[in-house]
């Protein structure tokens, strides 16, 4: 499932949510600041959004958007661990993005 079009947003995933992320942050929602606090400029988070969009249209069911996190795009944190669903979580994080990307935060 992860091909080019969808590239930025394999690179953010397992990159600020590998295996180890919990030794850098305690939370989910440290990560996503940890990674706009790096910089990414507006055209880096506009494809990271929209990829994640344009997965979910075509995603299945939570079991399979959470297999996906890890197998396609290296993403080592699970949403059910903390009882939230995989498609809430990608759209929480779309918030958080788009939230930054106006300027917001």
């Amino acid at each position: 499932m992860t091909t080019n079009s969808n590239q930025e947003l394999k690179s953010f995933l397992a990159g600020y949510f590998h295996e180890d992320w919990e030794l850098d942050a305690s939370e989910p929602d440290e990560v996503i600041v940890q990674f706009l606090s790096g910089g990414p400029d507006s055209n880096d988070i506009y494809h990271i959004v929209a990829q994640i969009r344009q997965y979910l249209v075509s995603a299945g069911d939570d079991v399979a958007i959470e297999q996906d996190l890890l197998r396609e795009f290296g993403c080592y944190y699970l949403p059910s661990s903390d009882g939230q669903s995989a498609r809430d979580w990608l759209q929480h994080v779309v918030g958080k993005l788009e939230y930054r990307q106006g300027g917001l935060a």
